[in-house]
């Protein structure tokens, strides 16, 4: 790790952190559809596979436009959701309490996601790279609208039958 002098330092860092991290993230949404019960929710899952794929390509479309590595850094902290997250679905019984948990899981990680492409994008404009920029806003409020998505689906549909 080199060390981090100025604002691109900073914005490079979290961007490779972010590639990687939706790198892993996209090879466990797979594990995580087997796992649910909801048709409803594996549809949900189903079309975040999608759009995960399409902000790994977006990113690599920053990466060309500022003329920086894609590799290089490691997301610990996505690692670490994914993980904590396997784990609590690990421990649900019933089908309809893996489900509730696996949206819980879910959007524990779109809102470290949600805080990432908004610091990351708020940075880029900082430094000019508005086209940078509008790429990341497009993965963030992706993200958002998944967000609220899953959100309706846990409170008219999957925690209700979770009780």
């Amino acid at each position: 790790m080199k060390p981090m002098l100025n604002l691109n330092d900073l914005m490079q860092e979290r961007l490779r952190e972010m590639y990687d991290g939706e790198k892993q993230f996209a090879k466990s949404l797979n594990k995580i559809h087997e796992k649910t019960s909801s048709v409803s929710l594996q549809k949900h899952i189903k079309e975040y596979e999608l759009i995960c794929e399409d902000q790994i390509i977006r990113l690599k479309q920053v990466f060309n436009l500022i003329f920086a590595q894609k590799r290089g850094e490691h997301s610990l902290a996505m690692q670490t959701l994914i993980e904590e997250a396997q784990k609590i679905i690990e421990r649900c019984m019933e089908p309809a309490v893996i489900d509730a948990a696996i949206i819980s899981a879910l959007q524990r990680i779109i809102h470290f996601k949600i805080a990432s492409y908004g610091a990351i994008s708020n940075y880029s404009n900082t430094l000019g790279l508005f086209e940078e920029a509008g790429i990341l806003h497009t993965n963030l409020e992706m993200e958002k609208r998944t967000d609220k998505k899953l959100a309706e689906l846990a409170e008219y549909m999957v925690n209700m039958e979770a009780v």
